[in-house]
């Protein structure tokens, strides 16, 4: 993308939003390398560079210094909360410095609200523009009313969010009853949020329209930072059959349906900084950083 691209995430920038495509991302379990194949002369041959690219995530997404986090779910959410918390401080190696703000709702509400707060940033005349150009370009059909699309693509994909200006995290569910695997990962993805937020200040505060490059670029690294974590406690506080369960989760049904009518641009756009993001973090720490 140029310096002057698309803008569609511009109204994601004001709030950062977990989609439920990145809530499910299975995390690769640390497994041996398989034996390489040898030519004739008796030299291993190289592996493909997709190979390397999953060992390296594999080994990113593995905890060197696991803490010890029960896998068996709280009996309620405020419970839980404190939990995932302490997990969260300590695979992230950071504390909180004060209370954060947690506000449960029913996920069609917190569908409403990431609407409501996305397209306060994205106006009409940006999508106006936006559109023109993506239709130019043949990403999206002539026609195509792109702020309504974005609108429909955010609530059917957001799994939960969390604002910066308030601190705040915006999780569905309820505080008096239990969470299940899916609405653990997730709480665990916004508390990283909180608690990078809290220490170094994420770097979406007074963002530029239009300095779409930089804002995504920004939003890469804040988000890969928070897949990480949330992929390293998935792997120590959900057991394998519960993350299998997480597929069958009715969100994930809702959110692939409707995602097979969102033009294929759209949802990379959508999915890039949790998946881009989470490889730019993980070269990060093989570096030692």
């Amino acid at each position: 993308m140029s310096g002057r691209g698309t803008r569609v995430a511009a109204g994601l920038l004001g709030l950062v939003v977990i989609v439920t495509g990145a809530a499910t991302i299975v995390a690769r379990r640390g497994s041996p390398q398989p034996d390489l194949p040898e030519d004739p002369g008796g030299r291993t041959e190289e592996p493909p560079s997709s190979f390397q690219d999953a060992f390296s995530l594999a080994d990113c997404i593995q905890p060197e210094d696991p803490p010890r986090v029960s896998q068996e779910p709280a009996r309620t959410a405020r419970r839980e909360i404190d939990r995932i918390a302490r997990a969260v401080e300590r695979l992230r190696e950071l504390r909180f410095k004060h209370e954060y703000e947690v506000d449960f709702v029913p996920s069609d509400r917190l569908a409403d609200r990431a609407v409501r707060l996305s397209l306060e940033e994205y106006t009409p005349k940006m999508a106006d523009v936006e559109a023109r150009m993506l239709q130019a370009l043949g990403a999206i059909p002539r026609g195509t009313d792109l702020r309504r699309l974005v609108s429909n693509l955010i609530e059917s994909q957001v799994a939960g969010f969390y604002l910066p200006e308030r601190e705040l995290l915006v999780v569905p569910g309820t505080r008096d009853d239990p969470l299940n695997a899916f609405d653990r990962t997730i709480l665990a993805h916004e508390l990283e949020h909180a608690v990078a937020d809290q220490n170094h200040d994420l770097p979406l505060d007074d963002v530029d329209p239009e300095a779409i490059d930089e804002n995504t670029a920004a939003l890469s690294v804040v988000e890969g930072d928070a897949t990480l974590t949330m992929q390293q406690y998935t792997i120590l506080a959900v057991s394998a059959l519960d993350s299998l369960a997480m597929l069958g989760d009715p969100r994930i049904a809702e959110a692939e349906a409707s995602a097979e009518e969102v033009p294929h641009y759209l949802l990379e756009q959508l999915a890039f900084p949790y998946e881009a993001g989470l490889e730019f973090v993980c070269s990060l720490y093989a570096r030692g950083g």
